[in-house]
């Protein structure tokens, strides 16, 4: 899972020596402290997930929605009071995870946890030096769940330097206008962890962060995750981000999660989220889509810590590069890069070579862009399922579709085996998120949308565990009557 192979032997050989000398510690957030009124609190709710259809596998029975308002440091000690013994747990199982992958390389259990944390202490405190890696805001945020939850904020800052150095080799589209059956934008993105599993699905978490005065945004993740891989905010942005391994990456950068809950939290539209993207300081290799529902536009922008590479969907963007294929209100991605300079930098997916031949290009972009074209290059939410599926792999823990303009997001959480036994290769197959049936998330119970009035503003009460929703009848991806109808929006030139 840990892009670890490269730094293991540097860890142990300076770590007891120039890593302790130099004073490799967490970095402290205390200054980010603030009271928290009495009167604070979270609202918890429970959205249904089917179960599998599989009999021998188990699923969450529900996928738990926390709205939290106020401040950052009043929001993170909410989202850390609502659930304290699984944040200890969940930072434990992930420090757990990274020393169980490098003991393939260093096998003595005790050298394996000091190189992992001493290593993620310099790299936690290289994000935290200075306020444009690490914005006051999310320092207080980090405080605010550490104190909530009666912990360390040093584990926190080890879960957010673990997180930079996984392997999260993902896929995603964005397909709009010509593209779709009428028009309106539909977004897919697939969660693939590691390259072995990792206890996250058990702890799927949705974060409705709710400031005051600000937009809204929907974070999709896992009890200890601190920022955002997946999400959308009440401008209709949608998120979708990929792994992309590279030879340009640095530790002084901004942190990936916290970078993409910067593009929620402050975006409005397209241009500014990319940006936010252009301007972050960068620490590796990404692939991100955005797409913008209410423009009807998106874009691909790759990163690097030196290099940003921006693509607005549309005609004509590869048509120097053999290895990518332009449509009218499409594209798609795994890890391969488009750019040139990006690319001279990968070192996955056979880069820089071509990628012809490797599993990331053949099985996760070019199968894409097979079915599309199959179908005539237009899609609907049914073929989007179909094509979620399709390009999943044994490791797809979250597959997520947002369509926004619909007032929906279809999230499919990764199964696992009832009896309790580790899935073999072969089995994996089964309990991957896109195999399983959506839990759905009515937006328009936390949005302003286009068509829909603004709700109503959330009554204070003290903090419940849990609180629940009606029970819904198992989902289906047809759109549920009553819905606002598809906005019609004219997209704006290509720049």
């Amino acid at each position: 899972m840990l892009r670890l192979r490269s730094f293991v032997l540097a860890a142990l050989a300076v770590g007891l020596f120039g890593a302790l000398a130099a004073g490799c510690s967490y970095p402290d957030y205390r200054a980010g402290r603030m009271p928290v009124s009495a009167g604070g609190s979270v609202r918890l709710e429970r959205i249904p997930l089917p179960p599998p259809t599989d009999p021998e596998l188990l699923n969450q029975p529900h996928l738990t929605l926390l709205r939290l308002p106020g401040g950052g440091y009043e929001r993170g000690h909410l989202y850390g009071r609502a659930f304290p013994a699984e944040w200890k747990r969940a930072t434990d199982l992930m420090e757990d995870h990274a020393i169980k992958y490098i003991r393939e390389y260093v096998p003595v259990k005790f050298l394996a946890g000091f190189a992992v944390r001493q290593y993620a202490a310099i790299v936690a405190r290289n994000y935290s030096s200075r306020a444009a890696f690490m914005p006051p805001e999310y320092r207080a945020y980090v405080q605010g769940i550490a104190d909530g939850a009666g912990i360390d904020a040093a584990r926190l800052q080890r879960n957010i330097a673990l997180v930079m150095l996984s392997d999260a080799s993902c896929s995603a589209f964005v397909g709009f206008g010509p593209a779709t059956d009428d028009g309106r934008l539909l977004q897919m993105r697939n969660l693939d962890w590691g390259e072995v599993d990792l206890p996250a699905a058990q702890g799927t978490v949705l974060l409705l962060h709710e400031p005051p005065g600000r937009q809204r945004w929907l974070s999709i993740g896992f009890l200890g995750l601190v920022g955002t891989i997946s999400g959308i905010n009440e401008s209709g942005l949608a998120i979708s981000e990929i792994g992309s391994g590279t030879n340009d990456k640095t530790q002084d950068g901004q942190p990936m999660p916290i970078l993409l809950e910067r593009v929620l939290a402050e975006a409005h539209t397209l241009d500014e989220a990319v940006a936010i993207l252009r301007r972050a300081p960068g620490t590796g290799g990404y692939n991100f889509m955005i797409g913008s529902a209410r423009e009807r536009r998106g874009v691909v922008v790759e990163k690097t810590a030196q290099h940003t590479a921006v693509f607005e969907i549309g005609p004509g963007n590869y048509a120097d590069n053999p290895y990518f294929e332009s449509f009218a209100g499409f594209d798609c991605r795994a890890d391969t890069s488009a750019d040139p300079t990006v690319r001279s930098v990968q070192d996955c997916s056979g880069g820089p070579g071509p990628p012809t031949g490797r599993s990331a290009y053949e099985k996760r972009y070019r199968k894409q862009i097979e079915l599309f074209e199959g179908w005539g290059r237009k899609l609907d939410l049914a073929r989007a399922e179909q094509l979620a599926l399709a390009v999943a792999p044994r490791n797809n823990l979250h597959s997520i579709l947002y369509d926004f303009e619909r007032g929906r997001v279809y999230l499919r959480n990764q199964a696992w085996f009832r009896d309790g036994r580790a899935a073999t290769r072969e089995e994996q197959m089964r309990t991957r998120a896109a195999a399983q049936p959506p839990g759905v998330i009515d937006l328009t119970r936390y949005f302003r949308m286009p068509s829909a009035p603004a709700p109503a503003p959330a009554r204070t009460s003290p903090l419940t565990l849990p609180s629940t929703s009606p029970q819904a009848p198992a989902p289906s991806l047809a759109p549920a009557d009553g819905l606002p109808p598809p906005q019609i929006i004219r997209r704006r030139a290509a720049r």
